[in-house]
């Protein structure tokens, strides 16, 4: 229907003469709206809806109640087909006209009384449902060819149709909130709509996404939990592609003595590092480099007594030599790959070096 209930001041030619109740109204006893004298059978009124848009249609209405009493029941009902969706949410000017169109006693026949400024200002509720991708990075949102919903409509919600992405993230399904902390949809899911509603993408991080993808954890799958007692916290395992769930499988980072640019027996040390990282920078004697998706900070850096941490150069060794030292190197999974770094000096004239790779989680 257009509305639930509403009410309008009924006037003839200006004057307010009744007040009118949607679908129940029924004009109060002993008020006089039309004088007819005798109405004899039931005389074929209309009832003309009309609009500023272009929107006009003629409806039979049913004047069979008109009583002495002068008691007349009044409904017109719309239903959603009714009326053009372009006009949906808007308010609708109904006027009444009504022609005497068999003539009666007391009146000439075809005799025109016009109800004037029948005016009801209903509202046509409807909803929307909008989905955002909430900071996808390709694809696009999906869109609801049903929306708007009439209020109490069922919704079924859409799947990832416009092929959403994020970088480093895995599509999870929807929310109603951006950060997750509403009401969790999941693709074909039903809700009934009440309100407008977007639903927001929900993007797994990568770092919830490896660790659900071990057993045997024990419940341990906090970033600074320790399900293998191995000394690394989950973090700093997922940061090198580490199997948390086994001590004796503690990361891919290899030092060995190699040759760096001509130099011969150069301390060497490749690690994985998540490839959504992005380039390592000297940050004073240090390499470091951020993994925005997985929350990551890593910084390598070196010591030649265990001491002075960041007291030599560390440089990243890239090209020909990277690809030499990081060959034969156990295979790492899809989203790891090795970078290997160097100190600034070699066996021959340094007598000692360590180097080592510190990982932050969250990101400082």
């Amino acid at each position: 229907q257009i509305d639930q209930s509403f009410t309008a001041t009924i006037t003839v030619n200006g004057v307010p003469y009744a007040t009118y109740t949607s679908h129940l109204g029924t004009l109060a006893q002993g008020r006089t709206l039309l004088k007819w004298g005798e109405l004899p059978g039931s005389p074929a009124y209309l009832a003309t809806l009309s609009n500023v848009n272009p929107f006009n249609q003629v409806f039979p209405v049913d004047f069979s109640q008109v009583r002495s009493t002068n008691m007349m029941n009044l409904t017109l009902e719309l239903s959603k087909a009714d009326i053009p969706q372009a006009l949906w949410g808007q308010q609708l000017g109904i006027r009444f006209n009504m022609t005497d169109t068999g003539g009666t006693a007391g009146t000439a026949p075809n005799a025109t009384v016009t109800i004037d400024n029948v005016r009801m200002d209903s509202f046509i509720p409807t909803y929307a449902v909008t989905y955002s991708g909430n900071g996808s990075t390709g694809g696009a949102p999906p869109t609801d060819a049903s929306s708007p919903y009439l209020p109490g409509s069922t919704v079924t919600v859409l799947g990832n149709t416009g092929f959403l992405v994020r970088t480093g993230f895995t599509f999870s399904g929807w929310n109603t909130a951006a950060n997750g902390s509403g009401t969790d949809y999941a693709p074909g899911s039903t809700f009934t709509i009440n309100n407008n509603v977007t639903l927001y993408a929900k993007w797994a991080d990568p770092f919830t996404t490896w660790i659900n993808g071990f057993s045997g954890l024990g419940g341990f799958t906090a970033r600074t939990d320790d399900p293998d007692q191995d000394g690394g916290p989950n973090f700093l395992e997922f940061a090198v592609n580490s199997n948390p769930a086994n001590g004796a499988l503690f990361g891919k980072a290899i030092a060995k003595l190699a040759t760096v640019g001509g130099d011969t027996n150069v301390l060497t040390f490749t690690i994985a590092v998540r490839s959504t990282a992005g380039a390592f920078v000297a940050v004073g004697n240090n390499q470091q480099a951020t993994d925005g998706p997985g929350d990551l900070l890593y910084i390598v850096e070196a010591s030649n007594d265990v001491s002075d941490w960041g007291t030599p150069v560390v440089t990243e060794v890239t090209g020909a030599d990277a690809t030499a030292i990081q060959a034969g190197l156990p295979a790492l999974d899809s989203d790891w790959s090795y970078k290997t770094f160097r100190t600034d000096g070699h066996a021959g004239n340094d007598a000692s070096d360590f180097i080592r790779v510190n990982v932050t989680s969250p990101i400082p």
